[in-house]
């Protein structure tokens, strides 16, 4: 984990030059935006197929979404839509090598608060997100890949831990850089995540 956070960290605060001077950015959210942005990063999440007794340690993966809210000052609330993805390779059932993969959907509702600034530029906020999610995993045998041994269809709601920081590269533009902890409350689904985002406000 430690290995995949500080490039991000290192990239997220590489972009102090490319946006002139940051005391002369406006700090935080504004009163009462609308906003939208995407979000992308790494999905590190561990593999369970009870019906196989078959399991993998944690794999990293990727996740990718959507956001759309509102700002009421340091406080907000968005839908977000998002998509992760992991594979599992070599795994042992019975006598034969086998692949993982994981597929999730998910649409979750996030509150989210945020605190003052830091340096003049980057402020931190927390949340907590609450929604449904879709799982697809599926077991293919190793030596001939298109050979399917088992699929599972899963559905759970599910909630969503957020820690992040943010920092105003414009007037209507926000970078930032997130830790997202995934948790299903209905069957055995836990990740977790670091991505980097970008909002539009309007």
């Amino acid at each position: 984990m430690k290995k995949l956070i500080l490039p991000l960290l290192l990239l997220f605060s590489s972009t102090a030059p490319l946006f002139g001077d940051c005391q002369a950015q406006v700090c935080g959210p504004s009163p009462e935006n609308f906003y939208a942005g995407i979000f992308a990063g790494v999905n590190i999440q561990d593999f369970q197929f009870k019906e196989l007794d078959l399991s993998a340690s944690e794999t990293v993966g990727f996740v990718t979404g959507a956001v759309a809210g509102f700002y009421w000052n340091v406080l907000r609330l968005e839908g977000e839509a998002s998509y992760r993805s992991n594979n599992y390779s070599h795994l042992d059932l019975l006598d034969e090598k086998v692949n993982g993969k994981k597929e999730t959907l998910a649409l979750m509702v996030n509150g989210y608060v945020d605190l003052l600034c830091w340096f003049d530029c980057f402020h931190p906020y927390a949340g907590i997100g609450y929604g449904y999610f879709s799982s697809h995993s599926e077991v293919r045998s190793d030596v001939t890949k298109d050979l399917r041994i088992a699929a599972l269809n899963e559905c759970s709601p599910a909630f969503q831990l957020i820690a992040g920081f943010g920092r105003r590269i414009r007037d209507f533009a926000e970078i930032d850089i997130e830790y997202r902890y995934f948790h299903a409350t209905r069957i055995t689904n836990e990740g977790h995540s670091v991505v980097l985002g970008l909002k539009t406000l309007f």
